[in-house]
């Protein structure tokens, strides 16, 4: 197993390595990418990313920039799972709007289509897209950015119901979010027609959107079997021992009553 590499002499130590390290231990030969990326992240700035499947864009992104907010809350002594959980449908409402983006760009559209909500994509947006040159002279396709802004709206309302309404543990509805997300770009997947990286005849977004999926759903299973643990949402920054402080637990209704009581008789004692 590779080691975290440790800072020259002379030098301050960056205190992204060890995220970044953790990071480029899942996504592998991206180092380069992943750096810059952090960059761009902590610096309010923006980067053009080529090369690179769009889903797998995504989840590079998403993965670095959760890294980054985790180390940054576990530095704060706050319990990381609990804020995924409320994170997860922010990130839907916000994919959602990127997509109205796609609509201006006339891009990521999907097969031809004589729907009444087909999409009318002109020629040199449709010679630009990469579509097959078959489907060159149709005139309206599908838009599947906006069935999938549909889609990140359902989603996020509904995670929002479920944690409401279910006891849902720390990462758990994160965890759906993945797994919902990525279910759903199983279908766009096979509704593009746009240029793609293919792999056994499937494109390769396909792919990473059945392990997300998957991967999702297990994770929820995990989630939802481990033990209830104490977590922290907001440390007392009065209190010395602020970064270890827990969320109370109340005590049973029967204990609650007889504690109070023994209170009672030890005053009325006195």
């Amino acid at each position: 197993m590779t080691e975290s590499p440790a800072p020259s002499p002379g030098q301050p130590a960056n205190p992204l390595q060890p995220v970044l390290f953790e990071v480029k231990r899942t996504i592998v030969g991206q180092d380069v990418l992943l750096e810059r990326m952090a960059v761009a992240l902590l610096s309010g700035g923006h980067l053009l990313v080529e090369g690179v499947p769009g889903l797998a864009k995504t989840l590079s992104v998403k993965s670095l920039a959760a890294a980054v907010g985790a180390w940054r809350l576990h530095k704060l002594g706050i319990t990381v799972g609990p804020f995924a959980n409320a994170i997860a449908p922010a990130l839907l409402v916000a994919q959602a709007v990127g997509r109205v983006g796609n609509y201006f760009n006339k891009e990521l559209f999907g097969k031809p289509t004589t729907l009444p909500w087909g999409l009318q994509i002109p020629y040199p947006y449709r010679v630009s897209g990469g579509i097959p040159p078959q489907d060159l002279h149709f005139a309206t396709f599908q838009p599947t950015f906006l069935y999938e802004l549909i889609w990140d709206l359902a989603l996020a309302a509904f995670l929002v119901w479920l944690g409401h309404h279910a006891k849902i543990k720390p990462w758990g509805l994160f965890a759906l979010y993945v797994a919902g997300y990525s279910a759903f770009r199983i279908f766009e997947e096979s509704v593009r027609i746009d240029s793609s990286e293919y792999f056994l005849g499937l494109r390769f977004n396909m792919y990473i959107a059945i392990i997300g999926t998957v991967g999702g759903l297990i994770w929820f299973g995990f989630a939802q079997r481990r033990p209830d643990r104490p977590v922290v949402v907001r440390p007392d920054p009065g209190q010395p021992d602020a970064g270890t402080a827990s969320a109370s637990v109340e005590a049973p209704p029967g204990e609650a009553t007889a504690e109070a009581e023994g209170v009672a008789s030890a005053r009325s004692e006195e």
